[in-house]
């Protein structure tokens, strides 16, 4: 079944519409959004960012940058190598999930529209610019940090995370957190890391 319904565009503001009803809000599709309805839907967004992030070749070429040019091919704990096991860069303090958060955030502070794309080429370019934190770990270490039985000192992180806690809008709850994680150091680590000790920082 068939619709007499004409679709145009409104190419200024990138949006679909039927025509005859350019003043019909409800019969506009516009690519870009002012907010969210409810928290269901913003926490979607930033779950479909992230995923977007994490499966764009800029951000793999990211990965390999940090690990083949600046040499942090080897995990920050066990100082395992690439060769014998799977490194994998680690968000810290401010894990990506938060920086997609205070973007989002910004933007709808700003009452600037936006959509999924310009949210996560603004993420991408806090990576390309050094302002984000992050670290080396073995897969292991990095599962057992995202499950709560790791702790990380602060020595061991490399760029500039204070951006973002210094530049976006976060959550009281998400800046405690940081905050939390941005006190630990090596002097709290009471047991040797080594390749063949894993069992170590672990929360008590």
């Amino acid at each position: 079944m068939s619709s007499d319904k004409k679709i145009t565009g409104d190419f200024q503001n990138l949006a679909l519409m039927v025509e005859g009803e350019e003043e019909n809000n409800a019969m506009k599709l516009p690519m870009r959004r002012g907010g969210f309805d409810d928290d269901k839907e913003y926490i979607k967004f930033i779950k479909n960012v992230e995923r977007l992030i994490r499966s764009a070749a800029e951000y793999r070429e990211w990965c390999r940058y940090i690990k083949d040019v600046l040499d942090h091919s080897i995990c920050a704990i066990t100082e395992e190598r690439s060769a014998e096991v799977t490194i994998e860069i680690h968000h810290h303090p401010i894990n990506l999930f938060t920086i997609c958060k205070g973007v989002t955030t910004s933007y709808i502070n700003k009452e600037k529209p936006f959509c999924t794309y310009d949210i996560a080429l603004e993420v991408m370019e806090l990576h390309y610019k050094n302002h984000i934190g992050y670290t080396p770990l073995i897969s292991t270490l990095h599962e057992k940090f995202h499950n709560g039985f790791l702790k990380i000192p602060m020595e061991l992180v490399h760029g500039d995370w204070f951006h973002v806690l210094n530049h976006y809008p976060l959550e009281d709850v998400d800046v405690e957190m940081i905050s939390a994680m941005a006190n630990i150091k090596m002097v709290d680590v009471k047991q040797t890391w080594t390749k063949n000790n894993y069992p170590v920082a672990a929360n008590e």
